[in-house]
């Protein structure tokens, strides 16, 4: 700080919250307030939300006078200087005043640190309108921003506005519990000092009458504060009396700096602010990965692609002022998205919803006494705000993390592809219309499981006639999937050799492996070497014990005969799948889509290791083999969504352009009906808009009671 004599007044310092994170920074600030008396006034007034605390016996606290009554916390606090019941076991200076009023904790104070839950931002600046210093100056250490379909503000903003002061932003890898026990951290400092603030170094000597007044002055026109993205900031900032020190980076290193907490300075308020809020949505992506088991490997990508999301965000609303840097080498960066992504609450209890298959809602009430994560709403936010402006393709893990239904819905089997070409331009339309609930992947099935008699699929006999030109049925086959994804549609089809997959697995998105064929080592070697998840089917009576074993047996690797894409016989080796899941379709034995056989199935994986997740056929068993029952079954799985089952993580619809099945006549191909399965019978149309929408409304709902919003 390059002053050349010493101020007349020293910084009064006020933390507003006391909870650990706030507690923690007041244990700081006060370290430092001591050391530097110089600049600062000793003592340091902390807002404490009054509650009243029971001491038990036990406690070294314990006063027999007082007895196990309750007492007021910040009675405790200045009496005991420890926050008992917010950062229990951590010494406080005695130089920290708890004050349950907020109106005098702030009084006379010319530097604020905001550390309260941001639900309390509104409420408090309105409270402190008027009855703080109009000069004094901030520093917000909530993390997040305040996003809206219309509107992103940083809450660093929402507080100055609110007040008519400037502040800043404090954020970084910060576990409060560590740094309060003084384990070594750092953290990231955002402050731009106001145009108005500007001001030569205080003369030495005593200050004449004249220097030593407070300036009041209005901001002037040319002066006026810009906010983190240019336009002018509705605070109307009051210039920084020179008797005092100047709020520069020096100082406020001086005040937050420890030797167990290091500071670095950045003028980037928006990158640090924006940091500490779209970490957490990378952070449940990161708990979702590891809650499925997909590795290491997978989550690290998440947190590749979530950093790059995170500045391309920035860069994308704030402009100028965010600085890729800001991400990439401070602490509220990319230290804060790997303590978030490997220990923080939204990753632990994303991670924790997925291994018992319940919601993230249930998970708050029972791990957090009924707190809410900042992850959850932040990613509802930031996608409403995204979508407001067609741009949340842009931002594909901010999107992922909303938790949509896989939907597998088309044609039992595809017999003309000019009808599946038709069925995937209006299956187009709906996968955009519910793109925000629905991953809708067009069922595409070449191959059937024949037993006994019947049509084998496209692949097998293309001409429908018997002459079994499989060739033609590979060429036509590939050439539709070519024609299908290029349209955007991803697809679904069943495994049922080891050798066409050979020739159509790169233009699939998820794999089947059928009821008959689920206990088929074969098939278990096979789906052990797709790069797609892979579902296995309960077996024909309805157990999900084989679909489990196969689950089990996929994820290791495997060799087994096959060819190779010349159509050479050769040995093919696996490394096996971790990305398979159970589908139950019902059996001989009854249906299984009903709450209590969700649950069962649910128990019966996390009892195996196996992820809970599941999907569900609307058709087969669980219609009665009965094509009209298919909406019946997709609207209790509605119902069971709606109500927050998480397990159920996709359905499978069997429907076609026209309703119902033909079987091939005399003459063949020509005498066909448009669009209507010579399989299984299929809904309609008009069934497959409503069960979409109905399944739609229901993740909505599902999601609504995930964020802690119903």
């Amino acid at each position: 700080m390059a002053t050349l004599g010493a101020p007349s007044k020293k910084h009064k310092v006020t933390v507003v919250g006391s909870g650990n994170w706030g507690s923690t920074i007041a244990k700081i600030v006060a370290e430092n307030t001591k050391a530097h008396g110089e600049i600062f006034e000793e003592e340091v007034h902390m807002w404490v939300y009054e509650e009243e605390v029971s001491i038990a016996k036990s406690s070294k606290y314990f006063d027999a006078s007082v007895g196990e009554g309750p007492q007021k916390l910040t009675t405790i606090i200045n009496k005991y200087h420890e926050n008992v019941k917010y950062l229990p076991n951590i010494t406080l200076p005695k130089n920290v005043i708890a004050n349950p009023s907020v109106e005098d904790a702030v009084k006379d104070s010319s530097i604020l640190v905001f550390n309260l839950p941001h639900q309390f931002i509104g409420r408090i600046t309105k409270q402190l309108e008027g009855k703080i210093l109009p000069f004094a100056r901030g520093i917000s250490c909530v993390k997040g921003v305040n996003v809206t379909e219309s509107d992103i503000s940083l809450f660093s903003e929402w507080i100055g506005e609110g007040l008519g002061i400037y502040c800043g932003a404090l954020s970084g890898a910060n576990i409060a519990s560590e740094i309060a026990l003084e384990k070594w951290s750092e953290t990231t400092i955002a402050y731009d000092p106001p145009v108005i603030d500007s001001r030569p170094p205080t003369p030495t000597g005593p200050l004449s009458p004249s220097t030593s007044q407070i300036n009041l002055t209005i901001t002037s026109p040319e002066d006026e504060h810009k906010d983190a993205r240019g336009r002018v900031s509705k605070a109307r900032l009051i210039p920084f009396p020179s008797s005092y020190a100047p709020l520069d980076h020096a100082v406020f290193k001086t005040l937050f700096h420890r030797p167990y907490f290091h500071v670095r300075l950045v003028s980037d308020v928006a990158g640090v602010s924006l940091g500490g809020a779209l970490k957490n949505i990378v952070a449940l992506a990161a708990g979702f990965v590891e809650g499925r088991g997909w590795g290491d490997n997978a989550k690290a990508a998440v947190m590749r692609v979530g950093l790059l999301e995170m500045v391309e965000f920035g860069k994308e609303f704030f402009g100028h002022s965010v600085h890729t840097a800001t991400f990439t080498e401070e602490s509220c960066g990319v230290a804060d998205l790997i303590t978030s992504c490997s220990g923080g609450r939204n990753f632990k209890c994303a991670r924790m919803a997925v291994e018992k298959g319940i919601t993230v809602a249930e998970v708050e009430k029972t791990e957090l006494n009924g707190q809410l994560l900042q992850g959850t709403s932040t990613a509802k936010e930031v996608n409403s705000f995204l979508k407001a402006r067609g741009r949340e393709e842009q931002y594909p893990l901010f999107k992922a993390v909303l938790g949509k239904l896989l939907v597998v819905i088309g044609p039992c089997s595809i017999h003309d592809p000019p009808a599946a070409l038709e069925y995937c331009d209006n299956l187009i339309k709906l996968k955009e219309k519910y793109q925000d609930d629905l991953l809708i992947v067009m069922r595409s099935y070449l191959e059937k499981p024949r037993t006994t008699v019947g049509w084998k699929g496209l692949i097998n006999d293309p001409d429908i006639d018997n002459s079994f030109k499989i060739n033609k049925g590979l060429r036509t086959s590939r050439q539709l999937f070519v024609d299908l994804t290029s349209k955007g549609m991803p697809l679904a089809s069943e495994m049922l050799d080891t050798i066409s997959p050979q020739f159509l697995a790169d233009l699939l998105s998820v794999g089947a492996i059928g009821a008959r064929t689920t206990e088929s080592q074969l098939h278990r070697e096979l789906a052990s070497g797709l790069s797609f998840p892979v579902g296995f089917k309960n077996g024909t009576d309805g157990t999900l014990g084989v679909a489990i074993d196969a689950i089990g047996a996929v994820k290791h690797p495997h060799h087994f005969l096959s060819v190779t894409k010349p159509g050479v016989v050769a040995i093919v080796g696996t490394v096996g799948n971790e990305d398979c899941f159970a589908i139950l379709r019902g059996g001989t034995k009854g249906t299984n889509y009903d709450a209590k056989s969700i649950k069962e199935a649910k128990d019966a994986l996390n009892k195996s290791g196996v992820n809970p997740r599941l999907m569900v056929d609307c058709s087969h068993g669980n219609s009665l083999k009965n094509h009209k029952n298919q909406p019946k079954v997709a609207a209790v799985l509605a119902e069971q969504i709606s109500k927050g089952e998480e397990s159920i993580m996709g359905v499978m619809i069997e429907s076609n352009i026209n309703e119902g099945n033909q079987k091939v006549p005399k003459e063949g191909k020509s005498g066909l009906k448009y669009g209507v399965s010579i399989t299984d019978a299929c809904i309609g149309w008009e069934d497959t808009e409503s069960v979409l929408e109905v399944l739609a409304k229901s993740v909505q709902q599902r999601r609504e009671l995930s964020n802690g919003h119903s």
